[in-house]
This record gives C-alpha cells, structure tokens and sequence, in this order.
C-alpha cells in the first residue's frame, strides 16, 4: 500500500518494514519532504508523482499542524489523535473531518463516541521494541529507583511530594528534564535496563508512553492506581502499583524481594513484546486502511465548520500553531455560541451579546446557554442583567455571580479543560474552574467558591492543586475545623504525608540526589 505519512515520526520506520511504500511529509527536518504547513498537500504529491491509497496524520506534542487540502484528498484519511485528554476542547471537533480517528486514551475515545465522531477507535501508544527491550542476560540492575521527567513543584507537586518520600527510603536516580527531553531516547532506554523500579507519575488518566517503554526494557513500572494503567495491565503481574497510604510498602517490598520483582519486570516485559509495539499498532491501521473507504459526509459543509472551529480553539492554546484560524478575520462560526466566542475575542461585543440573545429567545429553559449569557452580561458592565438571569437580586456581588455560574456549570458537567486555563480566553468558553478562580480573585475567603473550585480540582484527579487553597483560607479562618480538615485531606491525596516511622533500605544519605542525576545526565549518563 502507498502510505502518505503526515508529521510525526512516531512510527519511525515501521510501515516501510511491513512492506509499505511510504511518503513522510511534514515540517520537520527528519521528514522525506519538508514543507510548510501552508504548502497544499494536494500540490506536493502531484509535484512527487506519489499517489497515496491512504493518508495518515500523526499528531505530536512538540508541534501540531493544521496542513492545507488534507481534508480534500481523494483517498481514506486517518489520524492518530494524542494526548486526547488534555486536547478534546479541539480533537473532538477536527475528528469529523476524517474516516478514521484513532485515540490514545480510553476514556477519551469514549467521550468522543458519546458525541457522535462514531469512526473513532482507541489505539493505545506503544513501545519501540528495536530501541526499548531488556538488558541482556545476567546484565546488573544496580540502580533501584528511577524517574526521567520534569521536577517542577509548582507545575507538577504531587510528583514532587511522591519522589520526596521515596528518597527517604531508597536510592533514587532523578534525571530531570526542565521541561525539555533531557536526554536522548537511546540514552533513556540504557537508563531503564539498569533500573529495578521505574517511577510513573500520570498527569492525566490513561497509559502514558513511560509505562510501555520503561516495561519493555523489563523493569517494574510503579504507578498510581486507578488511572487507567487497568485496562491493559495487571497490578502484581505486569506492574506495581501504589496509594498514598503504602507508597513506601510497596517500594520497600520490591526491592527486598528480588524474585518477584524480576517475575513482574519478565512478564510486563512479555506483555508489551506480545501486545504493544509499534509494530502492533501499524499493522493495526494498514489492517483498517485495507477496508476503509472515504465516509460520504466527511466532505460536507458541516464538517468543514467543524474542521474551522477546531482550528481556531487549537489557536487559543497555541496561537503559533500552523495552520490555525485565530487571528483569521473572514472566520464567522455557523454554530451561535461559537460565533458568539469569536464575535466576543474580537471585542464585538455588541455582536456576541446579539447572537447569545438570539440564542436564549429560542429555548429559554437551556440553562446552558442562561448561563452563557449570564456570564457574557457581566463582562459587559451589566451584573444586574447577570444577576436577573440568574434568579439573583440586582445588587448580587460579582464574586458571588461568578460562583453560582460555576457551581451551574459544575453542575451540567463543565468542570475544567485539563491541561488548559481558559481564563485569558473568552468568557463564553469559560468552565465552572475559571469561574470560581475568578470569584476568588475578587474576593478570595469566598467560600462557595473555595469549595467550588476544590470539588472541581479533586474530581479531576488534582487534589495537589487545592492545598495551598485551602492553607491560605486556614490562615484568615484559623478557627474554621473545615479548613483544617479539608487541607490535611488534600495534603494526605497529594502524598504530602510521611509514616511517622519506616523499615528503610540502605540509602546514600550524604549525596543529594537530584544534583546527582542531573550531573549524571550532564556527563553523557556515566557511559550510558
């Protein structure tokens, strides 16, 4: 089959090794074709004489792109959509405009079914068995707990708090990558034939890409429970996993048995080599490709709307992105409150007000849109006709305004886009966390809306979040035993709690670890 391959290279060069003819176009150097995002695609394969059977995008998190007449080719398209749980405010919408989607998440694919893109299929990530695999035969694990990811408390503390309590207990090697890969993905894999335990820590619920690498290299994967690793993988069999409450057990417990700890690394191991690869996953879609055939609507003015809006809500987190529709004066959204965003972000706000009013005369019992409305009559200078719509008196304070539109949208499941503070955009897209966090920059003791954003955080597997919330409110309320006991509650969620005594493993207590790994990474990983 001839495969167009857009973007990333995830895949490497696997299509080619099972037999396909593949053309790589994409913005980045590694690419067979580099072009720019402007660049129509339909011209570069007809400039190739390459006439694909099937496209395929590959989305990256380093650089997305928006690539012109890829929605006009006459063959199947597909796309591989990832990091889906942080990225569904746009992915839901660029969906439609393939006949394939492809998700790496569970929960995401099933969110992206419930409306409606029914082409979509969850395609876990894999591993690259040619470059993560176990060490040779009686090769030494001689380092005992590992982690190769970013340390920032302010961004990531409940994995601060989880490698705090660990270095109490073990030998913990931290290389750390500052928000950037830190090193190479040849030097990572050495690294994780040398590890007994590979710490995971998850920012979103699912299987990250560290779970299949660190387990094909053998060692034994310790991640939390219950975010999603059960799908695929079996705690005590193919990983360990861990809670706040036994962190430290568990750890203490793997590296004391060596027997076990090698079983579960050999049968994780045996998994990923049976079940997930890349080999796996490319067979998988050239599979699908031999039976895919261009979806009659998938060329339809509907779809091209939403192919427009997912371009121009990609373009709030991304204002960079190629190919985005943001800054595009000529977009004029179909949809009302998507007309009513741009209309707003544009400052027409006289437009927007119009367009949201047109909407509520339709269906005044959608407290959705009463909501909406609300929210964009307060930006407007207008909180008596915010406070009217919301059944408040005229005088209602703004922070209390705002807390109520929260704990309505709270309600009607708009609790937060992960991975995204929507604060800076329009207030027609604001959810029920952006709404609270802005009762509380007006009054900040509020309450209702302390409560509000702390049931939003918790829920969303971020209870981290809400501790210095709730610590600051303990101050100005020290008497208050609901603050106290709530922010204990958050701090023992986000692993701030240490047992008052442990059984310890010997441990390196006069070097500091985290300057350690960073010199080790510094040095080219001590011949790794």
């Amino acid at each position: 089959m001839k495969l167009l391959l857009l973007n990333d290279s995830y895949f490497g060069d696997v299509f080619r090794r099972l037999g396909h003819e593949v053309l790589h176009v994409g913005v980045h150097e590694d690419a067979d074709v580099q072009i720019d995002s402007s660049s129509d695609l339909r011209d570069v394969i007809r400039e190739r004489g390459f006439e694909p059977d099937a496209a395929l995008l590959v989305d990256s998190i380093n650089r997305r792109v928006f690539f012109e007449g890829l929605h006009e080719l006459p063959c199947p398209t597909a796309w591989y959509a990832v990091d889906a749980p942080i990225n569904t405010f746009w992915q839901q919408s660029y969906a439609h405009g393939f006949d394939r989607v492809y998700v790496d998440q569970l929960e995401s694919f099933r969110e992206m079914r419930k409306h409606g893109v029914e082409h979509t299929r969850w395609l876990p990530l894999a591993a690259d068995n040619v470059l993560y695999h176990p060490p040779r035969k009686g090769a030494e694990r001689d380092l005992d707990v590992v982690f190769v990811g970013t340390m920032d408390y302010a961004l990531r503390p409940k994995r601060s708090a989880i490698l705090y309590r660990l270095k109490r207990v073990a030998n913990v090697t931290l290389v750390d990558g500052g928000g950037t890969r830190s090193m190479t993905p040849y030097r990572v894999a050495k690294l994780y034939r040398r590890a007994k335990i590979i710490l995971n820590e998850l920012l979103f619920d699912g299987v990250n890409l560290r779970t299949f690498e660190a387990m094909a290299c053998g060692a034994v994967v310790l991640t939390e429970r219950g975010r999603g690793e059960q799908a695929l993988f079996e705690e005590g069999r193919h990983l360990a996993g861990f809670g706040t409450e036994d962190l430290e057990q568990v750890v203490l417990e793997l590296l004391r048995d060596d027997e076990k700890r090698r079983q579960i690394g050999r049968t994780g191991a045996e998994e990923i080599r049976n079940k997930h690869t890349l080999v796996h996953r490319a067979a998988r879609i050239m599979k699908d490709f031999e039976l895919l055939e261009v979806r009659a609507d998938r060329d339809g003015q509907k779809i091209r709307e939403e192919i427009a809006w997912a371009k121009w809500a990609a373009g709030l987190k991304w204002p960079d992105m190629p190919g985005n529709l943001l800054h595009a004066r000529e977009y004029i959204p179909a949809h009302p409150l998507h007309r009513a965003s741009v209309l707003e972000l544009r400052r027409d706000i006289g437009g927007a007000l119009e367009t949201m009013h047109h909407l509520w005369e339709k269906d005044k019992k959608d407290d959705f849109v009463r909501v909406k409305l609300a929210a964009l009559l307060w930006k407007t200078g207008r909180p008596d006709l915010a406070a009217s719509l919301l059944g408040k008196e005229k005088k209602t304070p703004g922070w209390e305004l705002h807390s109520d539109i929260g704990w309505l949208l709270l309600g009607l499941g708009h609790e937060l886009q992960p991975g995204f503070n929507l604060g800076d955009g329009p207030v027609l897209m604001w959810n029920a966390f952006e709404h609270f966090r802005q009762a509380m920059g007006m009054k900040p003791d509020h309450l209702p809306a302390i409560e509000g954003l702390d049931r939003v955080l918790a829920g969303s597997h971020a209870a981290e979040f809400a501790i210095g919330i709730w610590q600051n409110y303990h101050a100005r309320h020290p008497n208050d035993p609901l603050a106290r006991d709530r922010f204990l509650e958050r701090a023992r969620q986000g692993y701030h709690t240490i047992p008052a005594s442990l059984p310890t493993v010997p441990t390196d207590r006069d070097k500091d670890v985290h300057k350690q790994s960073r010199a080790f990474a510094a040095a080219g990983g001590g011949g790794l």
